[in-house]
């Protein structure tokens, strides 16, 4: 997030980025599985065995309450999305190692703005606590997909030492105990049902995902001590999900009117921290709080609601189209067009190249799942046209079988000029749809709109004649 006041005040941070070996850790996670390398800012002078090991915060649903919020991810042992620099309330966590002695200059300055920054939070305690065992919804179908490939890959063997590995006893027991603890997430006739059919819990998940909430496990599962169901109440109820505040309303309503009460007094128990004995006190409540709630997975499935005195997080704001911005969480996603060359004769061709640039872990959708497949939409003038298809990079497939974009991408095709068309310099106006995700969710579909001009000629440069080039003006100017 380098648009974050961490980087940009009140020192001027700078960061340079360098290609660093991807951890083999990486390798358990489908979106980096196969990586070699990636862009870090390095902010140690030593190596890790000089200063140590850093400290890093699981991602999954850490930001759902407003209080918190992401800053910088960090190369470690547990994972891409494992976060190194954050904020929950009036506690930042700088999740690095070495002290400032040891640390590089821009990181340095970086520290000093973070000691700045947190000051505008003190005294504002953390909103929520995160409840034992929780985990969110889209981490969820993280889970699936991680253990999907796991599975695959027989990568639960890495938990072995190296002289345990050809023991066949040693391996299926590790294999079990990853068995049980995925299957410990989901209620127990689901995993009678689904078994190791990945394709089916990724659906159950999909198909119910607004009405999953987290109970405790009364099962033989140690870990997790929750799993996942689908809210019977509020589907008897009609109503859609548990994280919309419209859904207490609704029950509010139904209490105020006797219809349903005790199913209407369940729900709002179950996603709330407080209890009323009667629809009066659920209306006061509700009407003294609506505006500032927020529902938060990792606080229990719980609804919350700000102080009046908050300090919101720093949220930037989508920057304007600018092809030299860079990429970031706020903006994954920077698309440019040209048109080459950059001059064309009429009756003749040219080549329109769009460029996308998709940020580190994040992934265009490009087919075979839910998502918006990407799409290229070109406003040409009335002279020109488009000649074929796209010439497009190869998707990657990722372990669901769903098709995705990853890093830098060209896309070419052909333009053809009309015969006789006027010269002009005419805009070409290119529009990139796409639907963008991360590990943990996919963006609604977005567009990126880019411009170029093509400049027709319709006749060819006029060559000089040898009577008037530089040599013969000069040979002549002699002879006289």
């Amino acid at each position: 997030m380098p648009s974050h006041p961490i980087f940009r005040t009140p020192l001027t941070v700078n960061p340079r980025f360098e290609l660093s070996p991807v951890p083999s850790s990486y390798n358990f996670w489908p979106e980096t599985a196969g990586w070699t390398s990636l862009p870090i800012w390095r902010i140690r002078k030593l190596d890790r065995k000089q200063v140590g090991y850093g400290l890093v915060a699981n991602s999954d649903g850490f930001d759902d309450s407003p209080d918190a919020e992401i800053i910088s991810r960090g190369v470690n042992s547990k994972g891409p999305a494992s976060v190194a620099l954050a904020r929950q309330g009036n506690f930042f966590l700088w999740g690095f190692p070495a002290t400032p002695g040891d640390m590089t200059e821009s990181a340095r300055r970086c520290f000093i703005n973070a000691v700045c920054y947190i000051k505008h939070f003190d005294g504002q305690k953390p909103l929520v606590h995160k409840d034992r065992g929780a985990t969110g919804r889209t981490g969820l179908l993280e889970t699936i997909a991680m253990q999907r490939k796991i599975m695959r890959d027989g990568d639960y063997k890495e938990g072995l030492k190296p002289a345990e590995r050809d023991d066949p006893e040693k391996v299926a027991g590790m294999r079990k105990m990853y068995v049980e603890m995925f299957q410990g997430s989901f209620p127990a006739e689901l995993v009678k049902e689904f078994g190791e059919n990945y394709d089916k819990y990724q659906s159950w998940v999909r198909e119910n995902y607004d009405l999953l909430h987290l109970v405790p496990d009364a099962s033989k599962h140690a870990w997790p001590p929750n799993h996942f169901a689908v809210d019977d109440d509020l589907k008897a109820l009609g109503i859609a999900s548990n994280h919309d505040v419209a859904t207490l309303e609704t029950c509010v309503k139904l209490l105020e009117k006797g219809d349903r009460a005790e199913a209407a007094r369940r729900v709002l128990k179950r996603y709330t921290f407080v209890d009323f004995p009667d629809a009066q006190g659920w209306r006061q409540w509700l009407n003294a709080n609506k505006k500032q709630l927020f529902f938060s997975e990792m606080g229990g499935f719980k609804f919350v609601a700000t102080p009046t005195n908050f300090v919101p997080r720093y949220d930037a704001p989508r920057p304007l189209l600018n092809k030299d911005a860079p990429l970031d969480h706020n903006r994954p996603v920077v698309a440019t067009v040209a048109v080459e060359p950059t001059q064309v004769l009429a009756g003749s061709t040219c080549k329109i190249n769009v460029k996308v640039v998709i940020a580190p872990l994040w992934h265009i959708a490009a087919g075979g799942g839910p998502a918006l497949p990407m799409t290229i939409a070109v406003e040409l003038p009335k002279d020109v046209e488009a000649v074929g298809e796209w010439s497009r990079p190869q998707a990657e497939a990722s372990s669901n079988g769903e098709l995705h974009y990853t890093g830098m991408l060209e896309f070419t095709r052909t333009l053809r000029v009309r015969t006789g068309a006027e010269a002009s310099a005419s805009k070409v106006v290119c529009r990139v749809n796409y639907t963008v995700c991360d590990r943990n969710s996919c963006r609604p579909p977005a567009t990126e709109t880019a411009e170029a001009y093509v400049v027709v000629a319709n006749a060819p440069a006029e060559p000089k004649s040898a009577e008037t080039s530089p040599t013969k003006a000069a040979e002549a100017s002699k002879a006289k």
